[in-house]
């Protein structure tokens, strides 16, 4: 089924781009997505379809019913109009680094991807976009925060809290500072000390440790 998928892809993607629209068809794992290039920005969306023969025909039609709402829609009643001029607010008042580009990719751009292309940002279709994550999650309450944020700036009232839920961390335990040093001495080779010693020290997370140790090392 895999090989008639991809070929189906193939076809779907053959037709949208001799059609000329900016418009096409991905499988990321077992999911099919839509990729758009609308003003040079490619962003990456989710059909909620998983990538099956028949799937891949409803992802054709939600790619040109995204095309058919952008050519429809007034520039700044989209979604991608509001989210491009708050990410541009948003570097205007903090600086570049890898933590902050780090919380713009996870906390703020994932979410705003979860928006069709095209699509008019009003209370509705935020409503839509969040809820299209999982309830009780660490992601639906950022996209509570994110997409309240976006809406704020595009200067609408809204309220959002009630769909925020019940999400807490689980229960982490702490080391203190002899088990940390014990934990130190054991390790094989200084690499290791140091890897080790700079995320205890600073705080540095293991999923983006490189960047942000240059960026430490850059401002020392």
């Amino acid at each position: 089924m895999d090989d008639l998928v991809a070929q189906l892809i193939t076809e779907i993607n053959t037709r949208l781009r001799e059609a000329g629209h900016p418009v096409s068809i991905r499988r990321i794992k077992k999911s099919l997505y839509i990729r758009t290039n609308f003003d040079g920005r490619r962003i990456m969306h989710s059909t909620r379809l998983k990538a099956t023969p028949q799937n891949c025909f409803e992802a054709e039609k939600l790619a040109l019913r995204v095309v058919m709402g952008v050519d429809a829609l007034p520039k700044d009643k989209k979604a991608q109009y509001w989210i491009a001029k708050f990410e541009k607010d948003y570097w205007n008042r903090r600086p570049r680094t890898p933590v902050t580009l780090n919380t713009w990719n996870n906390d703020y751009m994932y979410i705003y991807s979860l928006f069709p292309e095209g699509i008019e940002l009003t209370e509705r279709t935020a409503i839509e976009t969040i809820c299209s994550t999982k309830p009780d999650s660490r992601k639906r309450q950022s996209a509570v925060r994110a997409i309240t944020a976006l809406c704020k700036f595009a200067g609408m009232d809204v309220n959002f809290k009630h769909l925020k839920g019940n999400y807490r961390p689980r229960d982490r335990y702490i080391p203190n500072d002899s088990e940390i040093m014990e934990a130190w001495c054991q390790l094989d080779g200084t690499h290791w000390q140091w890897l080790y010693g700079m995320i205890a020290t600073f705080g540095l997370r293991s999923h983006a440790f490189p960047q942000e140790a240059l960026y430490l090392v850059s401002r020392s």
